[in-house]
């Protein structure tokens, strides 16, 4: 019994972490490199360090809160969309602020302006990229047999087909997105020097990378099988 919920428990954890990260790493990885202008290492790190926090426990927590706040404030699937999207809005937004506040001052950050401008670029980022996640996470869990996905917003069709199918559809979602992100790293204009010199330093998403993230974060065989 202790053996089934622990592995329940790693099915959510991996399914609502891969959720967030699909959803919201291709919005970070344009606004990184078209607006922040970073070059592509510097991205590509803070993606993957992202990544590494998120499957370390984050993305659990994440998902989890969001389940309890829902119920506190006693918004279910039935729920009208707009009420849902502005509760997740609210919802990432919050979280943001004490997240946000403790990666920069973990990261070595003293100056307590700067603290405070990226907190609040967070919970601006927050409010946008909360309906998107928050759908995400809804449609991953009905895509992968974790719960079902009863929101309006959710085409029947999709509702209605084979476990199979939909294991499938989530491989291609996840896929999608990592290789959004590539495209969105071959199109930037601020690459370091360094790169320009020596194309074959640039970093990029290999398909080993995608392949071993893929399997292991959606099909693999001890979580969904």
């Amino acid at each position: 019994m202790e053996i089934s919920k622990l592995k329940d428990a790693a099915k959510a954890h991996l399914v609502d972490s891969t959720a967030l990260l699909a959803a919201s790493s291709p919005v970070f990885c344009a606004f990184e490199t078209m607006i922040a202008k970073m070059s592509n290492d510097v991205s590509l790190h803070t993606r993957l360090y992202v990544m590494a926090l998120t499957y370390a426990g984050l993305g659990y927590a994440i998902g989890k809160g969001r389940d309890m706040s829902r119920k506190i404030f006693n918004i279910t699937q039935e729920t009208r969309e707009r009420f849902q999207q502005i509760h997740d809005s609210l919802y990432l937004s919050a979280i943001n602020i004490p997240l946000s506040a403790g990666l920069y001052a973990a990261s070595g950050e003293t100056d307590i302006k700067k603290i405070a401008a990226g907190t609040i670029s967070a919970v601006i980022f927050g409010a946008l990229l909360g309906p998107l996640i928050g759908y995400s996470m809804d449609v991953y869990r009905d895509l992968t047999e974790l719960s079902k996905c009863e929101r309006r917003a959710y085409p029947e069709i999709i509702r209605g087909l084979r476990p199979r199918l939909k294991k499938a559809l989530a491989v291609s979602l996840t896929a999608a997105s990592i290789s959004s992100m590539a495209l969105v790293y071959s199109f930037n204009p601020y690459e370091s020097a360094a790169n320009h010199e020596n194309p074959a330093a640039r970093p990029a998403i290999s398909a080993d990378f995608r392949q071993s993230s893929l399997d292991s974060i959606v099909t693999g065989p001890e979580v969904l099988d």
